[in-house]
């Protein structure tokens, strides 16, 4: 079981996107040893996951 589960949000596959990624595991592997899991949720593909889990504040 990971210590860490961290979401990365992406839109779509982009060169950006894969940076992002990239960056994120090797910071992972340097600090965090093997104890996370990154999870991707590209918003392109499933928009739905992205708003269920993301907390938007309404206006008032």
């Amino acid at each position: 079981m990971s210590d860490y589960v961290l979401r990365l949000y992406i839109t779509g596959k982009t060169a950006n996107s894969m940076r992002a990624l990239e960056n994120l595991k090797r910071l992972c592997r340097e600090e965090l040893s093997q104890k996370y899991e990154i999870v991707v949720i590209d918003i392109l593909e499933n928009p739905q996951l992205a708003e269920d889990e993301t907390a938007i504040p309404g206006w008032s």
